[in-house]
């Protein structure tokens, strides 16, 4: 049996509209320095001083400020069962 997977989640622009405060979502950064070729999606959340906070890959909590984010999308819902 093969189902279909519908999703109808889209990219948001963080210039139309801001991530809930405290909500974790998934948040795409483009690279900073333009000689490597370099992007990151980490799942984080915004807090009230205009920073993401995510995981740095099980080691620490890092910390990045809401410009370097250009789009932001959330997270699907947990499994049932």
């Amino acid at each position: 049996m093969i189902l279909e997977i519908s999703d109808t989640r889209k990219w948001i622009n963080i210039k139309d509209k801001l991530p809930p405060l405290h909500e974790e979502v998934l948040f795409y950064m483009p690279s900073i320095d333009e000689t490597l070729d370099e992007s990151n999606y980490v799942v984080g959340y915004l807090e009230n001083d205009g920073n993401i906070y995510f995981n740095n890959y099980g080691e620490s909590i890092e910390a990045a400020s809401i410009e370097y984010v250009t789009h932001w999308l959330p997270l699907p819902d947990a499994p049932d069962g």
